[in-house]
Protein backbone atom coordinates (compact mmCIF):
# COMPACT_ATOMS: atom_id res chain seq x y z
CA UNK A 1 0.00 0.00 0.00
CA UNK A 2 1.95 3.23 -1.03
CA UNK A 3 -0.83 5.32 -0.53
CA UNK A 4 -3.07 5.31 2.71
CA UNK A 5 -6.45 6.48 3.34
CA UNK A 6 -7.26 9.28 6.03
CA UNK A 7 -10.51 10.03 7.24
CA UNK A 8 -11.62 13.44 8.81
CA UNK A 9 -14.61 16.01 9.24
CA UNK A 10 -14.38 19.70 7.54
CA UNK A 11 -16.28 22.51 9.63
CA UNK A 12 -19.53 21.82 8.57
CA UNK A 13 -19.28 18.02 9.32
CA UNK A 14 -19.18 16.39 6.52
CA UNK A 15 -16.88 13.04 5.99
CA UNK A 16 -13.84 13.72 3.90
CA UNK A 17 -11.68 10.78 2.89
CA UNK A 18 -8.37 11.38 1.46
CA UNK A 19 -5.57 9.26 -0.07
CA UNK A 20 -1.93 10.48 0.98
CA UNK A 21 1.11 8.94 -0.52
CA UNK A 22 3.26 6.78 2.57
CA UNK A 23 6.88 7.75 1.75
CA UNK A 24 8.23 5.13 3.76
CA UNK A 25 6.15 2.24 1.64
CA UNK A 26 9.49 1.94 -0.82
CA UNK A 27 11.88 1.69 1.80
CA UNK A 28 9.31 -0.81 3.74
CA UNK A 29 9.04 -3.18 0.73
CA UNK A 30 12.56 -3.52 0.76
CA UNK A 31 13.00 -4.50 4.28
CA UNK A 32 9.96 -6.25 5.09
CA UNK A 33 9.41 -9.85 5.68
CA UNK A 34 6.20 -9.32 3.82
CA UNK A 35 4.08 -6.87 1.94
CA UNK A 36 1.24 -7.18 4.36
CA UNK A 37 3.16 -5.34 7.24
CA UNK A 38 3.12 -1.93 5.12
CA UNK A 39 2.32 0.46 7.53
CA UNK A 40 4.81 3.31 7.93
CA UNK A 41 6.62 1.37 11.09
CA UNK A 42 10.43 -0.79 9.39
CA UNK A 43 10.35 -3.04 12.54
CA UNK A 44 7.81 -5.78 11.77
CA UNK A 45 10.53 -8.17 11.19
CA UNK A 46 10.49 -11.87 13.07
CA UNK A 47 11.74 -12.33 16.13
CA UNK A 48 14.66 -14.97 17.07
CA UNK A 49 13.66 -17.59 18.98
CA UNK A 50 15.03 -18.46 22.16
CA UNK A 51 17.16 -21.13 20.93
CA UNK A 52 18.43 -18.68 18.19
CA UNK A 53 19.53 -16.74 20.85
CA UNK A 54 21.18 -19.38 23.11
CA UNK A 55 23.17 -20.37 20.14
CA UNK A 56 24.27 -16.82 19.06
CA UNK A 57 25.21 -16.38 22.92
CA UNK A 58 27.06 -19.64 22.88
CA UNK A 59 29.12 -18.60 19.36
CA UNK A 60 30.21 -15.28 20.93
CA UNK A 61 31.21 -16.76 24.25
CA UNK A 62 33.07 -19.82 22.12
CA UNK A 63 35.01 -16.55 19.78
CA UNK A 64 35.74 -14.70 23.10
CA UNK A 65 36.99 -17.87 24.72
CA UNK A 66 39.29 -18.62 22.08
CA UNK A 67 40.32 -14.96 21.90
CA UNK A 68 41.02 -14.96 25.41
CA UNK A 69 43.15 -18.47 25.16
CA UNK A 70 45.35 -16.98 22.34
CA UNK A 71 46.04 -13.67 25.09
CA UNK A 72 47.00 -16.08 27.39
CA UNK A 73 49.37 -18.45 25.45
CA UNK A 74 50.83 -14.63 24.28
CA UNK A 75 51.56 -13.94 27.29
CA UNK A 76 52.64 -17.20 28.75
CA UNK A 77 55.54 -16.54 26.10
CA UNK A 78 56.41 -13.85 27.30
CA UNK A 79 57.30 -14.84 30.94
CA UNK A 80 59.07 -17.88 29.54
CA UNK A 81 61.45 -15.72 27.24
CA UNK A 82 61.63 -13.34 29.92
CA UNK A 83 62.94 -16.34 32.40
CA UNK A 84 65.36 -17.79 29.70
CA UNK A 85 66.48 -14.07 29.53
CA UNK A 86 67.11 -13.79 33.06
CA UNK A 87 68.98 -17.59 33.15
CA UNK A 88 71.60 -16.25 30.65
CA UNK A 89 71.93 -12.87 32.46
CA UNK A 90 73.30 -14.60 35.85
CA UNK A 91 75.31 -17.28 33.53
CA UNK A 92 76.61 -14.90 31.80
CA UNK A 93 77.28 -12.41 35.35
CA UNK A 94 78.59 -15.96 36.95
CA UNK A 95 81.43 -16.37 33.93
CA UNK A 96 83.05 -12.94 34.20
Amino acid sequence: MITKTETRQDGAGNTITEQKYNHLAPAEMMKEDNYNQIDGVISNSKKPTFEERMQDAKDRAKEHNSRKAERHKGAKQTRKNNRHRDENRKKSSHEH
